[in-house]
């Protein structure tokens, strides 16, 4: 939630693992220099090397105005969303399906 003088961030700490289980809670708030977001959902996939807190991190440019960070992370992360799910329904079509 964001409002003009403060703003909101929440995340469940499910993990949402493929592969060996890892800890049983997680924490998906991360932070890239100023700016903070969170992740729902798939927050990994260790198989197909999709992390979306990466592509979010690396997607946008400390000085970018917050519209443009958004813009940015949320174009990224479909780009490599498809891609993630392109390669699952190649490589593991029984958990695509």
């Amino acid at each position: 939630m964001r409002t003009t003088t403060f703003v909101v961030i929440a995340a469940d700490g499910k993990p949402t693992y493929r592969g060996v289980p890892g800890p049983a809670t997680v924490c998906k708030i991360y932070q890239t220099d100023q700016t903070y977001f969170a992740i729902e959902g798939l927050e990994h996939d260790s198989a197909r090397a999709f992390f979306p807190k990466d592509v979010i991190a690396h997607s946008f440019a400390p000085s970018d105005a917050f519209p443009v960070k958004l813009s940015k992370a949320r174009k990224a992360l479909s780009r490599a969303l498809l891609d993630d799910l392109a390669r699952m329904k190649v490589e593991d079509k029984a958990a695509f399906d």
